[in-house]
């Protein structure tokens, strides 16, 4: 059977999208036969709150699509082993990034705190620059964070949150549990 995936970004809400991104289109004709599947969604595994080191994976120049604002929406690897599943697959986590008068000292605070090994991330806060150019170059990819992951509800569901970026390393870089919020 031929597989196909949908992009990472296509509406997804947390949780590790390749638990559910491929699926199976019969031979040849590519159909796709959604009469036995469930429409309520499927449950993703929820890292639990916690601050942990974390590595950008992918970052995509878009529209948001409730306010039409320009925004990265990026994808970041928790890189600590013991978060890893039984296939040792790391968990993943969504952050959005805006480009307008509310969301740019969050943008600000973002190049600031995470760590590129020639540090592109700085120099991006030195003068202007393009957010697409940055994001389809690639510039930031594989920049070293750590990320205060919390829980919150969406849609009845517990999903990730990523509250907040940090410099990646130094004491206290792993740390879970329910008070690591208190530790800040």
């Amino acid at each position: 059977m031929a597989k196909a995936q949908r992009s990472e970004f296509e509406g997804f809400e947390g949780g590790d999208p390749d638990e559910s991104a491929e699926i199976e289109l019969e031979e040849g004709e590519g159909l796709v036969d959604l009469s036995s599947t469930d429409d309520s969604g499927a449950d993703y595994p929820v890292t639990p709150r916690g601050i942990y080191e974390a590595e950008l994976l992918e970052m995509e120049y878009g529209r948001s699509q409730r306010s039409n604002n320009r925004m990265w929406t990026t994808v970041w690897e928790l890189t600590e082993e013991k978060l890893q599943d039984a296939k040792g697959r790391a968990p993943r986590q969504w952050l959005h990034l805006t480009f307008n008068e509310g969301g740019m000292p969050r943008v600000k605070r973002f190049l600031a705190r995470i760590k590129c090994d020639d540090d592109a991330n700085l120099a991006l806060l030195n003068g202007k620059f393009d957010p697409q150019k940055v994001a389809d170059e690639g510039i930031l990819i594989g920049a070293r964070a750590k990320l205060k992951v919390g829980i919150r509800r969406y849609e009845g569901k517990n999903r990730n949150n990523v509250m907040e970026v940090l410099p990646p390393g130094g004491e206290g870089a792993s740390t879970s549990g329910g008070n690591a919020f208190g530790q800040l």
